[in-house]
């Protein structure tokens, strides 16, 4: 079955033997991950009855009906909790993706994984995951018929025990947990007038933490090679963007664009400090 590598890499991102595909349109994940033995069932499901007929027609053409099961519905509705170990979104908006996995948030978390491949607002997915206890396992970016997609894999991770540092406690006397809090105090009294003496230190660790929500921490410390080939198209362009910006300003054509000048800048620092971490040179201002 020939079907598009952005696909076949959300497939391919599958860990587990069951799987709901949300939005799956025409059914080439489900296919894909029978086909190929990455699953042993999935249930395909989409809001639109055209597409889904389309992709019952195609699970009749691989003779896949004791595998895949398709549901008329919309996002995780017509969904109950243990039925699949993955579920997949993909091929639509981070907005859309969060609105899904919002809608019952217990729901989304009785997955032992998602994978998801927002198509735009990829930050509001990630703020999303973090916000909610999940765990990005790791990130892919792939470059599909001319343009760039982003795959997550995240996972939640129930946690019935009690944290090192209550089980400590609990290990301790009363005047061993004092003395503990004392040099914790002490500690902490250290951190703070650490901080106060270097605020560029912390300037640098909220700029690495924006870094994080903007583009992953996977990404950026495995180097992905596709993601490079981004960043440094989008540095290229946005840095040519702003230098013509900074032009028109000086010549005092345009008075409105200081406030995108600014977010331009911004977003160009970004992408400096995520290529100096990676060792990728650049240089601004130039367009090819």
């Amino acid at each position: 079955m020939n079907i598009s590598n952005r696909l076949k890499s959300v497939a391919n991102m599958v860990a587990f033997k069951t799987c709901v595909d949300v939005g799956t349109d025409h059914g080439y994940v489900p296919i894909y991950l029978c086909l190929n033995n990455i699953c042993d069932y999935v249930i395909a499901m989409d809001i639109n009855r055209g597409p889904l007929s389309v992709c019952f027609d195609n699970i009749q053409k691989y003779r896949l009906s004791d595998r895949i099961y398709t549901r008329l519905c919309d996002g995780l509705s017509d969904y109950d909790a243990g039925e699949a170990e993955t579920v997949v979104i993909s091929g639509m908006g981070g907005l859309l993706i969060e609105k899904i996995l919002s809608r019952d948030i217990e729901l989304a978390k009785s997955f032992k994984q998602l994978v998801l491949s927002p198509q735009g607002d990829e930050k509001v997915v990630r703020k999303f995951l973090k916000e909610n206890g999940f765990t990005i396992e790791k990130e892919d970016m792939i470059f599909d018929e001319g343009k760039y997609y982003l795959i997550i894999d995240a996972r939640y991770y129930q946690n019935d025990t009690k944290s090192d540092e209550k089980l400590l406690d609990e290990e301790l006397s009363d005047d061993e947990i004092d003395n503990k809090n004392d040099i914790e105090i002490d500690n902490s009294k250290e951190d703070i007038e650490t901080i106060n003496e270097d605020e560029n230190d912390h300037e640098e660790e909220k700029l690495v933490e924006e870094i994080k929500e903007c583009f992953g921490e996977y990404l950026v410390e495995n180097k992905n090679k596709v993601f490079v080939e981004y960043v440094t198209k989008e540095h290229r362009n946005y840095s040519f963007i702003l230098e013509c910006l900074k032009e028109k300003e000086a010549e005092n054509k345009v008075d409105s664009t200081k406030n995108r000048m600014i977010e331009i800048e911004k977003y160009v620092n970004l992408l400096e400090k995520t290529m100096d971490i990676m060792g990728v040179s650049y240089e601004r201002g130039s367009k090819n």
